[in-house]
């Protein structure tokens, strides 16, 4: 966090996200866990994504990614490189 802070003031970069990474070990099956995100979290953007060479993804954001109404969609620019 002193790091993002320090650069930020330097001048280097204008804006930080700054993240961590948890591993815990978890009893709760995945489908459970993103029953339990939309119940919690309504208004987010809750999401659950398998891939076979990065595993599960479960997650809830106040962000929203993709909205498709009829034939029309839209999407928003989130921060990033």
């Amino acid at each position: 966090m002193n790091r993002a802070v320090r650069d930020i003031r330097s001048g280097e970069m204008s804006k930080v996200v700054v993240a961590r990474r948890i591993a815990c070990k978890i009893e709760k099956r995945p489908l459970h866990i993103f029953q339990n995100l939309l119940y919690r979290h309504p208004e987010a953007f809750c999401y659950l994504w398998y891939h076979p060479l990065v595993g599960i993804w479960v997650g809830a954001t106040p962000e929203l990614l993709l909205s498709l109404i009829q034939e029309s969609m839209t999407t928003y620019s989130l921060p990033g490189n």
